[in-house]
């Protein structure tokens, strides 16, 4: 696959997730992705974004005149490790909700307010073999929002983010329970 077709692959990978408040309104956006495993639909995400345990739901499509259609997912479930020998549990940063295979979510390029400058394409549903690993060298990538920011304005709160896809992460090795890849780019952390 050509890096284009991958960029396009990951960009229909990922699912946007929207915190809902008592009004329905955005507070805080996250990320995920859907998968059929087992007979089930899941989707997936990380529970840094949706520990909170507050009212997820996934952005499903714009209709105009009506507005971003959601599915509210309920309580996540959250994955957790931990041995015999060592009985406090860690925090995978993994989180999970079933969802009804009739859920499907779209990307839209939307002029705004109304008008939807591209038809609608469905998110890709993925069907993984979870027991598989990695090999040196295979490639992997993300897509999803991230750098979150609020603004007030005529007295409204505004949520939005940058959807960025990353292409490039090359896998490294597995280190204990964890696969460890390689970034495209420089990370810069501060503190």
């Amino acid at each position: 696959m050509d890096d284009a077709d991958f960029h396009k692959f990951l960009w229909l990978s990922s699912v946007q997730l929207v915190r809902l408040n008592d009004q329905h309104l955005p507070t805080s956006v996250a990320s995920g992705c859907l998968i059929d495993y087992s007979n089930k639909r899941l989707l997936l995400t990380v529970s840094h974004a949706t520990g909170d345990q507050k009212n997820w739901a996934i952005q499903l499509k714009y209709v105009p005149d009506k507005g971003t259609e959601t599915y509210q997912l309920g309580a996540m479930h959250f994955l957790l490790k931990g041995s015999l020998s060592e009985p406090k549990l860690q925090d995978v940063d993994f989180s999970y909700v079933e969802i009804p295979p009739t859920i499907l979510a779209y990307r839209q390029d939307i002029d705004a307010p109304t008008n939807i400058v591209k038809s609608e394409t469905p998110i890709t549903i993925h069907t993984p073999s979870l027991e598989d690993t990695p090999k040196l060298g295979d490639n992997f990538g993300f897509c999803g929002m991230v750098m979150p920011t609020s603004e007030n304005d005529f007295n409204q709160t505004y949520i939005s983010g940058e959807l960025r896809v990353y292409s490039g992460l090359s896998y490294l090795r597995t280190e204990n329970d964890y696969h460890v890849f390689s970034l495209p780019f420089d990370l810069c952390l501060s503190g």
